[in-house]
């Protein structure tokens, strides 16, 4: 595996998890 690849698969999971805890703080 590529290191482009590992940090894009890395950064979509870390906006993915940012995006989760932002709908469980409003709720």
């Amino acid at each position: 595996m590529s290191l482009a690849r590992v940090w894009a698969v890395t950064a979509r999971v870390l906006r993915q998890l940012r995006h989760d805890v932002r709908l469980i703080v409003i709720m």
